[in-house]
């Protein structure tokens, strides 16, 4: 055989696990062989002669080992256990020993494991305070939402917000939140992010901090930037960064993503003759929608002196305090006043400032984190609009 030869087919017990990974779907769905198979089927396709018996000893350990990943996962399962016995078969025909070196098939995900290309803008939401809305259509709202609310509901992740009421004047507060990121293809599987007051861990719910045993890209983890604070979630096969705050008795939100995934994960029913009926209404998103007409509480709206009154703290020493935290009047220092307005807890000024400090982080331009700003003589008209909101707070 010459030196540029290709290397035989492959025998007859080599056949075998390749027919069961066409032929047979797995029972169990956590049950990944079929990976296995399909990397070592890549790593040992026109194998050259001259790389021969060591190339292909270091494919089978390979092999064998990715197998042994899903041991407990593909208990049961018919295609695994026919596989498992298959490759020592394969080692002792190829004279090869279990110890040695393995083949890296890590370099071939990165390019598939991708939901969104480079091209196409990148959107921006945030949810925090009494709540406050910041939507990727850049509307700003305050909400009256309590209980459980959607925020998001795309193909790579799901968030649900719980609000909770807080202080004495009817506020509410997000007390709780879960993410749900989907499982991509062989590249992570899905995973399920929940913070609540006083608890904001640093990994999933299964005590992980990536994507499972297929992310070996690193396609989807958590970070803590500050223990208790503040994490960070990346989930890279989307291009989309998710922040969780917590400050006080609440927690923060705010997401940074591609438009193209913002399609909503809409759900069909079928009839009996299997014809699609009529499309179930979507929930609404809060980031992709705001909040709903009935719901909200717009300050652009108010152009009417009203008492503070029934307020915890006047608007006077709101807009005080605010200013130490947030110099510029924008959207982000009304949601400050309004909220220590109604609860009086100086807390939230910390949590409209961190607001906006992921808009300044998050945004593909930082200079457009401000919004809604008042100029020097609008000082007067924010006071009675804060003040109006309030008393319609306290009285719905």
């Amino acid at each position: 055989m010459g030196s540029g030869a290709l290397v035989p087919p492959p025998p007859r017990l080599i056949v075998l696990p390749l027919l069961l990974l066409a032929l047979r779907s797995t029972a169990n769905a956590q049950c990944h062989i079929r990976r296995c198979t399909a990397e070592f089927v890549d790593t040992t396709s026109g194998v050259l002669a001259t790389e021969g018996r060591a190339h292909m000893c270091a494919a089978l350990r390979s092999y064998e080992q990715c197998a042994q990943r899903f041991t407990r996962a593909c208990r049961g399962d018919i295609t695994y256990h026919s596989i498992v016995r298959g490759i020592p078969d394969l080692m002792e025909q190829h004279q090869c020993s279990h110890d040695g070196p393995t083949i890296s098939v890590t370099r071939k995900v990165g390019s598939s494991c991708s939901l969104s290309s480079a091209e196409g803008r990148r959107l921006f939401c945030s949810v925090f305070g009494d709540p406050h809305v910041r939507t990727f259509r850049e509307e700003l709202h305050t909400c009256r939402a309590r209980g459980a609310w959607p925020l998001l509901d795309t193909a790579p992740l799901f968030v649900q917000a719980t609000n909770s009421p807080a202080g004495a004047r009817g506020a509410t507060v997000m007390t709780k939140i879960t993410i749900i990121f989907h499982g991509f293809r062989d590249c992570t599987e899905q995973k399920v992010y929940q913070a609540e007051v006083g608890n904001l861990p640093a990994a999933f719910v299964d005590g992980s901090r990536n994507g499972g045993p297929r992310d070996t890209a690193g396609v989807l983890r958590v970070l803590e930037r500050d223990p208790g604070r503040h994490v960070e979630i990346h989930a890279n096969f989307a291009d989309t960064l998710v922040s969780v705050r917590h400050v006080g008795g609440s927690l923060s939100f705010a997401v940074r993503m591609p438009e193209a995934l913002l399609m909503p994960r809409r759900e069909q029913k079928e009839g009996g003759g299997g014809e699609p009926q009529r499309e179930l209404e979507p929930a609404p998103q809060l980031c992709l929608d705001g909040c709903p007409r009935r719901e909200r509480l717009q300050l652009s709206r108010v152009t009417e002196n009203a008492s503070g009154a029934l307020s915890v703290m006047s608007v006077k020493e709101a807009q005080t305090r605010c200013h130490e935290m947030l110099p510029e009047e924008d959207f982000y220092f009304k949601a400050c006043v309004f909220d220590l307005m109604v609860t009086g807890q100086m807390n939230f000024s910390h949590t409209a400032a961190e607001a906006l400090q992921d808009a300044r982080a998050l945004l593909p331009d930082s200079a457009s984190a401000h919004v809604a700003k008042n100029g020097p003589s609008s000082a007067s008209r924010q006071s009675a609009s804060v003040c109006l909101l309030v008393v319609l707070l306290v009285l719905s």
